[in-house]
């Protein structure tokens, strides 16, 4: 009785850290994947697609926001602050620029 008790315990804990160890698995495999997105090759390649995008003309919308969206995580306009918020793909660091709208104007001349 004692040697199931003990085998039925070593088989819960045995599974137990399977699954942690296939939990492990799937971050690190998802670690990778962010890490080779930082990689400056990449990060290059994304700028320069986006910069390629922005500079043609006729401007392609659908191209630019394609780049645009490889590169970036999000953007926050914040217009009656002037702001405008770029979360890049490749880093936690928020940029901050500044964004000049008609909302911006109309409340600094209230």
């Amino acid at each position: 009785m004692v040697i199931k008790d003990r085998s039925r315990a070593a088989r819960e804990r045995l599974n137990a850290v399977e699954m942690q160890m296939e939990e492990a698995r799937d971050k690190a495999a998802e670690l990778n994947k962010r890490l080779d997105s930082m990689t400056s090759a990449s990060v290059v390649r994304k700028l320069d697609n986006i910069t390629t995008a922005l500079s043609q003309s006729p401007l392609n919308i659908a191209e630019a926001n394609r780049a645009l969206k490889q590169a970036m995580r999000k953007m926050v306009m914040r217009p009656a602050q002037g702001r405008l918020e770029i979360h890049w793909g490749h880093s936690e660091e928020v940029q901050e620029i500044g964004l000049y709208t008609g909302r911006l104007w109309n409340a600094k001349a209230s």
